[in-house]
């Protein structure tokens, strides 16, 4: 029997619907990828909605944890598997736990080690890469995890059980938190639990605490910039520099003659300027948080970054467009390589930058 020879016109006609149909799975593919994102983002709010409150003052953080969990007395925390000293142990019936430790030096010297799986792993700092103790990256590498603090996740365990090691590097101090989200089956049974401990639920409640400082400004100085429309405080035994050929002012505590260290910069552009610096700021470095924020009234952009390979190196930058001038507000800033020379903590300097933003004022 002779086969019909589809003609041009039905051949056109097959690959339109095949084209419009491969589309149509596209567009509903995103549109179910999407929906998945928001119900995981509402069910950790859900989920956590109930949790109590673990907040560790020393080391500056804090999360939730189910109430099922029981938080253990500090003679039964042992080292266990982790790299760090262990703060904090949780348990639930003695089968599920939650381990909490902090490695007090650089998150470049720090090693996960899978005891269990017997490999290693360590993070380039330079690359913001993870690599196995051999340098290679093939394997099941730890992976960042999609949260508000940078953070990873290594998953592994045997037959009976299951661990997450949750690696956070702090941003401002050279100290490692360690979490370990341990879930095993009950015996001697070995039957699925019945509670399991999500990490991205759990990691959505963790959060560094901000140092909170009272600072007097009653005796601050103020500077005013007429011809550029704006004026800002500063603490007494700070001074200005001002350079005129880039249109910036600094300025930084008394004996820092050059405003090397933790100084705040304010650079003055035409209109329009600030968008481009900040288009520049977003296309370099590492972005730590993006928020909004107002100054003297008006919407401005906060952007925080690291610089100069790491810690405590991290800066913010404020862009605000004003009537006449946009402007922004760097701080706390420090030069590469005088990182030793500070004479304040980063802390304080960030507390002290924070204070001179809320009394930036535009003025006519």
């Amino acid at each position: 029997m002779n086969k019909k020879i589809p003609s041009i016109p039905a051949i056109g006609i097959i690959a339109l619907i095949a084209l419009l149909v491969g589309t149509l799975v596209v567009l509903i593919g995103l549109q179910i990828k999407n929906s998945i994102k928001i119900t995981l983002f509402g069910e950790a709010q859900e989920k956590t909605a109930d949790w109590k409150t673990y907040r560790d003052e020393e080391y500056g953080l804090e999360f939730k944890y189910p109430s099922l969990y029981a938080l253990d007395k500090e003679e039964d925390i042992q080292k266990w598997i982790l790299s760090g000293q262990p703060i904090a142990k949780f348990n639930y019936k003695d089968i599920n736990l939650l381990y909490v430790a902090v490695f007090n030096n650089s998150f470049d010297n720090y090693r996960l080690i899978d005891q269990v799986g017997g490999v290693g792993f360590y993070f380039d700092t330079e690359k913001k890469e993870w690599f196995n103790l051999e340098g290679g990256t093939s394997g099941s590498l730890p992976q960042k995890m999609e949260t508000s603090v940078e953070a990873y996740i290594y998953k592994s365990g045997d037959i009976n059980c299951g661990w997450d090691w949750i690696i956070i590097p702090h941003p401002s101090y050279s100290y490692v938190v360690e979490i370990l989200n341990n879930t095993c089956r009950q015996s001697p049974d070995y039957k699925e639990p019945d509670f399991i401990l999500d990490s991205d639920h759990f990691i959505s409640t963790f959060s560094f605490i901000e140092e909170e400082e009272n600072i007097d400004i009653s005796d601050w100085k103020t500077y005013i910039d007429s011809k550029q429309g704006f004026s800002i405080q500063y603490p007494l035994d700070w001074h200005v520099i001002e350079n005129l050929r880039n249109d910036s002012i600094s300025f930084c505590i008394e004996s820092d003659n050059d405003c090397r260290v933790n100084a705040v910069n304010v650079y003055v552009y035409t209109l329009g300027g600030s968008k481009e610096i900040l288009d520049y700021w977003r296309n370099q470095g590492e972005l730590l948080k993006e928020i909004n924020i107002t100054i003297d009234g008006l919407p401005a952009i906060k952007r925080e970054e690291s610089y100069c390979m790491g810690t405590p190196l991290l800066t913010s930058g404020v862009f605000v467009k004003g009537d006449y001038y946009d402007y922004q507000i760097q701080g706390p800033y420090t030069q590469c390589g005088y990182q030793k020379d500070m004479e304040i903590t980063y802390n304080s300097a960030k507390n002290i930058f924070s204070k001179m933003l809320s009394t930036f004022k535009f003025i006519d």
